[in-house]
């Protein structure tokens, strides 16, 4: 598996498969301003029109995979939640994948890390932050480290 901030080659077949993967993510329960907003980010950087269907198989390195995969739970993740449609259709891309459970449980800890990193130093209103991180699946003891340190 792949540190969160290596950089990964993607070329614009697995890009575009990774835009759209996001957007079925943020369509799996009604769109939500947030997850649309950082999928537009994105698909403002690829070409308009590759004219390609929606293929996992554009994925061809394990580097994509898991980009795919993360950006599929920070779509989800971008309203505060991942709802019960999102996580069966992360699962569902995660097994056509042939990754496991627990590599998404990975990944998914990851984003949430990496999320809660932001809030690295937060005195004030620390309890919602812990809140947060507690929602997101994050242990306590991780959620800590995180606020303490960034990491």
């Amino acid at each position: 598996m792949t540190d969160f901030h290596d950089p990964i080659e993607l070329d614009a077949r697995a890009a575009w498969t990774i835009a759209a993967g996001m957007r079925a993510v943020a369509n799996a329960d009604g769109e939500h301003p947030n997850e649309l907003a950082l999928i537009q980010a994105f698909e403002a950087e690829l070409p308009t029109d590759l004219g390609l269907e929606f293929d996992l198989g554009n994925l061809s390195s394990e580097g994509a995979r898991e980009v795919f995969l993360k950006s599929c739970v920070l779509v989800a993740l971008a309203d505060g939640r991942m709802s019960e449609e999102e996580v069966e259709l992360i699962n569902s891309y995660t097994h056509r994948l042939g990754l496991s459970d627990e590599v998404l449980t990975d990944l998914i800890q990851q984003v949430s890390v990496v999320m809660l990193s932001h809030f690295t130093g937060v005195t004030h209103f620390r309890d919602q932050v812990v809140a947060v991180g507690r929602a997101l699946g994050v242990a306590d003891e991780t959620i800590d480290r995180v606020l303490a340190t960034g990491g």
